[in-house]
């Protein structure tokens, strides 16, 4: 199915020794859970992940935060900007 191809590339990327994910590789991939995702669990489990990662990597830009916006409920959303601000 479409979202196991797409999981299946970001992970390649960030297991890949020479290739590092940028703003747009987590933007685009909240972009795939966004469209084929339904909102719940996995989803929200997901969202998690790639925001700890892309904060990890320093890679938080304004297009991965409208991605966000747009993937994430507003509760996470919420939640995910607060943990941002302390440096969580």
């Amino acid at each position: 199915d479409p979202f196991h191809i797409a999981m299946k590339v970001y992970s390649e990327i960030k297991n890949a020794p020479h290739i590092k994910p940028d703003h747009i590789t987590y933007g685009t991939f909240l972009k795939a859970c966004s469209n084929l995702l339904p909102i719940g669990e996995e989803r929200i489990r997901i969202i998690r992940e790639i925001f700890h990662s892309c904060c990890i990597d320093g890679q938080v830009s304004e297009a991965f935060l409208r991605a966000l916006q747009i993937a994430a409920p507003t509760e996470l959303h919420n939640e995910l900007m607060k943990k941002g601000r302390k440096g969580s």
